[in-house]
């Protein structure tokens, strides 16, 4: 282990919350800025949070200092200055020729490439990325990026330093964004697409992904907090690091919003408002399950869920037959596209009554395909079977009747479900930015950024999402994910669906591999 000393380049608020964490660890720490009244705030702000956390002695060791000087003798260097090349370039320049080999000297860039860091240092074999997460002192993950430069002595130091600070540590290799900033990017990028396209609300699209997706916290919601700026910059800079890759390009939105200044949380508003300190409101919760009656219920893999809920609603659940009960509700159709979920809509437009509901799952298919096989497309719905834990998603056509759209609502409250409804739209919501989630993390294994395990990893632990996105996939089914993203290209025509080598190598056989 390398001496005790540990040096941070930086005193905003990654470069507190990193010098908090070592503090809190056992390490003294040398917290370098070139502003006197940015050391003296980081000096209140970690010795309140040190204070907090029960080691208000540790706040003794702390060295605030404004010449680089005085980190002559750190084993570890961590810089957390500014998201600028050129400065990052030349205060590590100076911060390697202050502490020479064997100290190690670490980025806390977000997406920044270390290899253009680690060349502008002497013995650029010391230099890896060590990206940690805010707030420092909560989140568990910190990013280990090694260059190609960077030798293994060195990755081994900053694992041990990670590990010491009670971190879990993943190694990835020197891409734009790393693991986390890249893979979750279509979190945020979809939702922006289905606000951009009129599919629905940026509250109802959290909404959405909130309950039926089970995320802790919206795209538009934790953009605001976030930082709809930083979220933006961070995006711009994944996206011209990639030559203009269309999965990662930006949205006019966002662009717009950063333009007028409205910046979330901290300028009071961004997606949402929060002036006079209001919060995002969120949808009731749904009353106690009560509704009787039958359900005309098809075979079909796209809604695995679907019966199990209408049975414990105590709906009787019928098979196709041509001539319904008096109290049919609903007919529901969860075949999927290669299931002949057309010829399905269009059996049923013709057996029933034109009163009579027809609910079918719009994952893989749109309503405009199914409307076109039905003389009474008025009383056509979509929803999503896939995803139905808190929420049904519910899709309307433009044409769609009161009556039918009354009853889909009233069926998705006696399932236990908060009705969300969306405009017809390819995928819906949860599909679509959760096949993309996996996607996008099939790319960062196929091109050796991360193994599997430590992209799922990184990915629960960076963004807190309930389950890693390979994982997800393997639950879902590789075949079905690749499924939703070929439909997503053929109806948008857009090449950021295109299917990634390794996710359609595990359609095809089951496994998924680089």
């Amino acid at each position: 282990m390398p001496t005790e000393l540990i040096a941070v380049l930086g005193a905003g608020t990654m470069g507190s919350g990193v010098a908090q964490a070592a503090l809190a660890a056992g390490y003294t720490v040398a917290l370098y800025d070139v502003s006197p009244a940015a050391l003296d705030r980081a000096r209140e702000r970690i010795a309140a949070g040190l204070s907090k956390q029960g080691h208000a002695a540790a706040a003794d060791h702390l060295r605030c200092v404004a010449d680089l000087a005085a980190i002559s003798g750190a084993g570890i260097v961590v810089e957390a200055a500014p998201e600028r090349l050129e400065l990052k370039q030349e205060l590590l320049r100076q911060a390697a020729e202050r502490c020479p080999p064997p100290a190690v000297i670490a980025s806390n860039t977000s997406s920044l490439p270390i290899v253009a860091l680690a060349a502008a240092c002497p013995a650029p074999s010391r230099v890896a990325g060590l990206h940690f997460f805010n707030p420092v002192h909560r989140m568990a993950l910190v990013e280990l990026i090694r260059a190609p430069q960077t030798d293994a002595a060195t990755i081994a130091v900053l694992r041990q330093f990670g590990e010491r600070l009670g971190k879990t540590v993943v190694l990835a290799r020197d891409t734009p964004g790393f693991i986390v900033n890249r893979v979750a990017r279509p979190f945020y990028g979809e939702a922006l697409r289905l606000l951009g396209d009129g599919a629905a609300s940026a509250a109802t699209i959290d909404a959405i992904l909130e309950r039926a997706g089970q995320f802790p916290l919206g795209p538009f919601a934790l953009m605001d907090l976030i930082g709809v700026d930083i979220n933006y910059a961070v995006t711009c800079s994944v996206y011209e690091q990639l030559f203009h890759e269309p999965r990662f390009r930006p949205h006019p939105i966002q662009r717009q919003l950063v333009l007028e200044g409205a910046h979330g949380r901290k300028s009071g508003r961004g997606f949402y408002d929060y002036h006079d300190g209001r919060t995002p409101s969120r949808p009731a919760t749904p009353p106690a399950p009560g509704i009787s009656g039958a359900v005309m219920l098809t075979s079909g893999s796209w809604a695995s869920t679907l019966a199990g809920l209408c049975a414990a609603a105590g709906l009787r659940m019928l098979p196709l037959v041509d001539k319904p009960p008096d109290d049919l509700r609903a007919a529901m159709v969860v075949a999927g596209r290669d299931e002949g979920a057309a010829e399905l809509v269009h059996h049923l437009d013709r057996s029933l009554g034109p009163r009579v509901p027809i609910l079918a799952q719009a994952v893989d298919i749109t309503l405009g395909e199914l409307a076109q096989h039905l003389r009474h497309p008025e009383r056509l719905v979509g929803f999503d079977g896939l995803f139905t834990t808190g929420a049904l998603t519910l899709a309307a056509t433009p044409i769609l009747a009161a009556a039918p759209r009354a009853t889909a609502e009233e069926l998705a409250w006696g399932l236990g479900l908060v009705p969300l409804w969306v405009a017809d739209t390819p995928a819906l919501v949860v599909p679509r930015v959760v096949a993309q989630l996996a996607n996008e993390a099939a790319f960062a294994l196929g091109e050796g950024i991360a193994d599997r395990e430590a992209i799922d990893t990184a990915m629960c632990l960076g963004t807190n999402h309930p389950v890693g996105p390979l994982a997800r996939a393997g639950a879902l089914g590789y075949a079905r994910v690749a499924a939703i993203l070929d439909h997503l290209r053929a109806t948008t025509g857009e090449e950021r669906y295109r299917v990634a080598p390794a996710l359609r190598r595990a359609a095809q056989f089951g496994i998924l591999t680089p």
